[in-house]
């Protein structure tokens, strides 16, 4: 916010095994240019396999912790 941006949405989920569409549904209608996951790589390899099936367009940005082969591995472009 300090430097121009704008909090959109902020939703927390718990992964084990929750069906996040609901939340993310939430995030989609709010329409954000960014999307900030402070995840594990495990966390993020689950949660961006719901991405596309909720129509975002944003780019998904995470911790250094997604800096892991396995992770890049699986993502694709």
């Amino acid at each position: 916010e300090r430097l121009g941006g704008r909090l959109a949405a902020r939703v927390a989920f718990t992964p084990e095994g929750a069906d996040p569409s609901g939340a993310l549904r939430l995030v989609r209608e709010r329409r954000p240019e960014v999307i900030y996951v402070p995840a594990t790589a495990a966390q993020a390899a689950w949660l961006v396999g719901y991405l596309p099936g909720e129509g975002f367009g944003a780019l998904v940005l995470g911790t250094g912790a997604w800096n892991d082969t396995a992770l890049l591995a699986g993502v694709g472009a």
